[in-house]
C-alpha cells in the first residue's frame, strides 16, 4: 500500500519468479470514500497508494501475470482487527505475531487499529487475497 507504481512492483516480482512461478499477496484495496488515517501502512493519505480491485487486477495483468484465485476476505481481516484491539482494550497481551507490529506502530497503536476497522466497517476499505501465475 505504499507502493505508487504498482505494475513496476508486479513486473520486478515477475522478473525474479522461477518459470512457472506463483506469486500471492494480501493487500489492502480501496472501496469507497477516503480512508480513515492513521493506518498500519500509513499516518496521512500522502504515504498511501491503496488501488481499486480493478487497478490491481490491470496492474497484475499488465506485468504479465495470470490470476488463478481472487477472494476479498475482508471478514477474516476484521475478525483479526477485533480480537486484537479487544486485546488491547483488555490489556491483555495481542494476539502471537501481533507484539512486534504494536512495538513498530507505537503509541497511537489503538487509534490506528479502530481506524483500520472502520475502513473495512464502514466499506471504504476491503482486503483481496490474489493468487496469480507467471504467463
Amino acid at each position: 500500500m505504499n507502493v505508487r507504481d504498482r505494475a513496476d512492483l508486479y513486473r520486478e516480482v515477475r522478473r525474479v519468479l522461477k518459470p512457472r512461478g506463483r506469486f500471492a499477496t494480501y493487500d489492502v484495496v480501496r472501496r469507497d470514500g477516503e480512508l480513515i488515517y492513521p493506518t498500519p501502512w500509513g499516518s496521512d493519505a500522502a504515504v498511501s497508494t491503496v488501488l481499486r480491485p480493478d487497478e490491481t487486477r490491470a496492474a497484475l495483468e499488465e506485468a504479465g501475470f495470470t490470476i488463478t484465485s481472487w477472494t476479498i476476505d475482508t471478514p477474516a481481516a476484521l475478525a483479526w482487527v477485533k480480537s486484537t484491539a479487544a486485546a488491547a482494550s483488555a490489556n491483555q497481551s495481542p494476539p502471537r505475531g501481533m507484539r512486534i507490529l504494536r512495538t513498530a506502530l507505537g503509541e497511537n497503536f489503538r487509534e490506528i487499529l479502530a481506524n483500520l476497522g472502520k475502513n473495512y466497517v464502514e466499506g471504504r476499505a476491503d482486503v483481496l487475497a490474489v493468487t496469480a501465475e507467471l504467463r
